[in-house]
């Protein structure tokens, strides 16, 4: 099967992502947060960092300083259902403070006559993400790390992670999060929900068949009483900045929410394994097995983890990954529905065959 790059573009020309029409007014704005520091450059850091949920730009100013503008996407068709763009703001402000690995945020602006839509600021960090197109378990800068290195970025992404999940919520500034959930009605079921309006929102009259039955055995086998910590939503190394083998940030929290400490871990092992997959199923030599990655995030934690929760979330995130590759697939302008069709249909890069087998058998 040809190779599909889902470059996570939504459709729109060039000069839509372009801010110079916007450039004199947040120069003004600059002027007025940073004290006088003058704009010197605004760009888009590169094509591909734009688009789903939000539009990533970087800018210079005159004291050499460089941060990154975050704005929320502009398009008619988001990657995201009813995404609340400050929530991701406010949770990486509130991580930031207790020590957590992520970028510091400056600024918040609703005011979207600035560049276009409301947009945040925070820091430039410097490092490098691994590729998700090809995989990084087949080419690019991580596999030219030699075997302790490649093993240092598990340990020091899990030990991250972990150092998430350990925060009790309640010690935040969350209330936004908080109240998805109410009496009768628990935040695992707000996330079954939310997927059931987004199978409908992005599917219309052709939903999938796996999905709907992926949500009705979520719905039938939903967690009691789980444990809650915040929940990145999309954890995974290509959403993680590294300078050399340690994990420097947590990067797009714009699906964040509460949930069970597993739900991330199911993620970043079920999205690895899929990268694993799209590299003919070889794993780089120095990259920790599935049980070293599960032992390593449970020493982290200091607290083993509940195995049933584990595979109760690898279901959720084979369902929520089908959804999401497909939106994608659906909202990227060179794909089309034959080669969208053959996506869902190959053997090594279908998620619906990936959310198969977690339905079948237990990954992990």
């Amino acid at each position: 099967m040809e190779e599909i790059e889902l470059s996570y573009t939504t459709g729109r020309k060039a000069q839509d992502r372009d801010l110079s029409r916007h450039r004199d007014r947040f120069a003004t704005w600059c002027a007025t947060r940073f004290e006088g520091n003058g704009l010197v450059e605004l760009e888009p850091i590169s094509e591909d960092a734009n688009g789903r949920a939000g539009e990533i730009f970087f800018f210079t100013l005159k004291d050499g300083s460089r941060y990154i503008l975050r704005r929320e996407a502009l398009t008619d068709n988001p990657q995201h259902m009813n995404q609340d763009f400050e929530s991701e703001y406010v949770v990486q402000r509130e991580l930031r403070d207790r020590n957590i690995p992520v970028c510091k945020t400056y600024f918040y602006e609703e005011d979207e006559s600035i560049v276009g839509s409301a947009f945040y600021v925070m820091e430039y960090i410097d490092g490098r993400v691994p590729p998700d197109e090809p995989s990084y378990h087949h080419s690019g800068w991580v596999t030219e790390l030699n075997a302790e290195q490649q093993a240092q970025i598990c340990r020091s992404s899990l030990a991250a992670l972990a150092r998430v999940h350990k925060l009790d919520p309640n010690d935040l500034s969350l209330d936004r999060l908080f109240q998805r959930a109410r009496p009768g009605f628990t935040h695992n079921d707000w996330l079954i929900d939310h997927w059931r309006r987004y199978h409908e929102w992005s599917r219309g009259d052709a939903p999938f068949p796996l999905v709907t039955r992926s949500l009705d055995w979520l719905a039938a086998n939903r967690i009691e009483n789980e444990p809650l910590s915040i929940s990145w939503g999309d954890a995974r190394p290509g959403n993680t900045i590294y300078r050399g083998a340690e994990c420097a940030a947590l990067i797009d929290w714009d699906i964040v929410h509460l949930a069970a400490p597993e739900k991330d871990l199911a993620w970043w092992l079920t999205l690895d394994f899929l990268s694993v997959r799209r590299a003919d199923d070889r794993r780089l030599p120095g990259w920790l097995s599935v049980d070293e990655l599960i032992a390593t995030y449970e020493d982290a934690r200091g607290q083993a983890i509940d195995r049933n929760r584990l595979h109760y979330y690898t279901v959720y995130t084979g369902m929520a990954v089908v959804l999401f590759i497909d939106r994608t697939a659906a909202i990227s302008p060179d794909v089309t529905e034959e080669m969208r069709e053959a996506l869902m249909a190959s053997p090594v890069f279908s998620p619906l065959i990936l959310l198969e087998e977690i339905m079948d058998n237990k990954l992990w």
